[in-house]
């Protein structure tokens, strides 16, 4: 382990240092949710098409070949892991009933993809299908791996700083202090504008400008857009007032001087 740093930090520039660090580590922890949530999304729209080709296969009365596929994705260790997985059926001799298990397919020797296991497993129907599924999920696989180095990059940082880390320590609110929860809703507010507006820029902004809302965001339809982007701002000019006030430069303070 390295060792502390030997540096004369005032424990206001620690403090500050501690929050700053403890940020990029929840701005880490976010972007491995948004690369999960992304390959959850990839997946479920892999059961619907495998959906809709068996009902394809069904309506045209035809005994295509056809593969027992599936992916697993989750989170590991703050790593996402996406792999995927074939069911084998069996016949069980107790009762007669149909049922399978279902194993992880193995990778090459010495690859770091699943395509020539795939190969072997994917039907004729859906092949194409699946090898541009896993070349999306070697994306995302790559991503989590760099966020993941980057997450232990910090956490050796924040170490040899002399400060205390938990892998649960940034995202306990019960430990956290009033500035780092301060903190906290500063990123949240920062994501809620990204999922709302991602193609929002300095620009719209100089010009007043207000996109429509992202229809991946998850809000109705009804939504007045150009409301929700006046109460956002006023959320985030809250927001700074509060981060002026945790600082000790609020204006009745700067008056009284």
């Amino acid at each position: 382990m390295t060792p502390p740093i030997s540096l004369n930090f005032s424990p206001e520039s620690l403090k500050d240092i501690e929050a700053l660090l403890r940020r990029q580590m929840l701005f880490y922890a976010q972007a491995q949710d948004q690369i999960l949530a992304e390959a959850k999304k990839l997946a479920g729209e892999f059961y619907i098409f495998q959906k809709q080709l068996s009902h394809q296969i069904r309506m045209d009365n035809e005994n295509r070949e056809w593969s027992d596929l599936s992916i697993s994705v989750r989170k590991l260790r703050g790593y996402v892991t996406i792999q995927w997985r074939i069911r084998y059926w069996y016949k069980s001799s107790r009762d007669g009933r149909k049922g399978f298990n279902a194993k992880h397919l193995s990778k090459s020797k010495n690859s770091s993809h699943y395509k020539k296991s795939l190969a072997k497993e994917a039907s004729a129907a859906e092949f194409q299908t699946v090898m541009q599924l896993e070349d999306q999920f070697i994306v995302l696989r790559h991503l989590s791996g760099v966020v993941r180095d980057a997450q232990k990059q910090l956490v050796d940082t924040m170490k040899s700083l002399g400060i205390d880390y938990s892998a649960n320590s940034v995202l306990s609110a019960d430990q956290e202090s009033a500035y780092a929860l301060h903190e906290r809703i500063g990123n949240l507010l920062l994501l809620l504008h990204y999922r709302l507006w991602p193609q929002h820029n300095a620009a719209d902004t100089q010009a007043g400008f207000v996109p429509l809302i992202d229809p991946k965001a998850g809000v109705s339809r009804n939504v007045d857009p150009t409301a929700l982007h006046a109460a956002l701002s006023r959320m985030e000019q809250s927001y700074a007032e509060l981060e002026q006030l945790f600082m000790g430069k609020s204006q009745s303070a700067a008056g009284s001087n």
